[in-house]
């Protein structure tokens, strides 16, 4: 139970850290009001995903420290933020690879505060910030060398391009498939043969794609809405005890004695949390389009941000293999953005459509 309760506390963290993020985002306290009511909602998500140690949350503390310390810099220009980003986002990679594209966003960011500002002694700020990056990924390597750990190279990381656009098996297009273990076998565990195979298949699946671009464009459009479509983003599937928990058979042992809890997570319950999950991706979604939207003409830098790394969550795994439990900690960043498309139609669009209403009442 120990995994579940380092979730716990970093699922707490990371509310925290997004309202903190919002607050320099967002200069205005009803928008935090209104975010602190979605930050609620979303820690249901939280209390079913935390049961499954996958990395997706303890990394998202990091990564969010790494981004709340990058806007730190932003505001106050203090160059020691940017190494304490570096070292924060080369954790949260260790520990799930996927926040390379947080990464690339801070790395963007950064980029683009050169051009602004445009001064000389700013380009130093990228590798101030790859300073404490480096720092850790070296240090990581250098205790693997020590203690004479040799990893085996493995599955080659391209097969995940193909596994994102491979002829779906028993799951959604683009989801985990067992091509990539099987090409790995074909090729009798060479990396390099592996590596030559997929790109075959990669180059055979585009060919199919451009021949027929209507099914082309199925696959890609179940494969998107399979992905961010799904309200409960797998967090409840993934809190089933099954096989994957056999190192703690204990927590299995205890849901037998809850029949509430296994009602939440497998009987009528579910059905009621499935609904209460589709009102409130409908809500996220259709605000934080609608206040991006309302942001586009006058958005800033800071603001800017989560909405650069959601884009490259987005296309990401447009292209890779694809979960909805992979892309739960870019919806979460989209909170920010549909308080602030809240707000905006409380206080700018609601009143002008109750005047109208008393137009055509009297």
């Amino acid at each position: 139970m120990n995994i579940l309760i380092i979730n716990c506390i970093a699922s707490v963290i990371n509310i925290f850290i997004l309202y903190t993020i919002s607050k320099i985002l967002f200069k205005n306290e009803n928008i935090q009001k209104i975010l602190v009511i979605l930050l609620g909602g979303f820690a249901l998500y939280w209390m079913f995903f935390n049961p499954h140690f996958y990395g997706n949350i303890i990394g998202l503390t990091f990564a969010l420290g790494a981004v709340l310390f990058t806007l730190f810099y932003l505001e106050k220009n203090n160059w020691l933020n940017l190494i304490l980003s570096g070292i924060l986002i080369s954790i949260a990679i260790l520990l799930k690879s996927n926040y390379n594209i947080f990464l690339c966003g801070i790395i963007l960011i950064l980029f683009l505060d050169i051009i602004k500002k445009w001064k000389l002694k700013n380009l130093l700020i990228i590798p101030i910030f790859l300073i404490g990056y480096l720092g850790i990924i070296l240090g990581y390597n250098t205790i693997l060398n020590y203690i004479d750990l040799d990893l085996p190279e493995g599955v080659p990381m391209i097969s995940f391009v193909y596994m994102g656009m491979a002829e779906p098996t028993n799951l959604s297009a683009g989801w985990y498939n067992s091509s990539t273990i099987d090409i790995y076998r074909e090729a009798n565990y060479n990396n390099e043969l592996a590596v030559e195979k997929t790109i075959d298949g990669i180059t055979t699946r585009l060919q199919e794609f451009l021949q027929n671009p209507i099914d082309g464009l199925k696959y890609f459009g179940e494969k998107i809405g399979s992905t961010w479509l799904n309200p409960t983003f797998q967090t409840i599937f993934y809190s089933l005890p099954g096989t994957r928990y056999r190192w703690y058979p204990e927590y299995a042992h205890y849901l037998g004695y809850h029949e509430t809890i296994l009602s939440m997570v497998g009987g009528d319950l579910k059905q009621v949390e499935e609904f209460i999950f589709e009102i409130y991706q409908i809500i996220i979604f259709t605000f934080a389009g609608f206040g991006l939207f309302k942001l586009s003409k006058t958005i800033n830098l800071n603001q800017a941000f989560l909405p650069i790394i959601f884009a490259g969550g987005f296309i990401f795994h447009i292209i890779w293999e694809t979960k909805a439990i992979y892309v739960i900690q870019y919806y979460f960043l989209l909170l920010p953005f549909a308080a602030f498309g809240i707000n905006y139609f409380y206080e700018n669009i609601l009143p002008k459509l109750f005047n109208i209403l008393k137009k055509l009442t009297k």
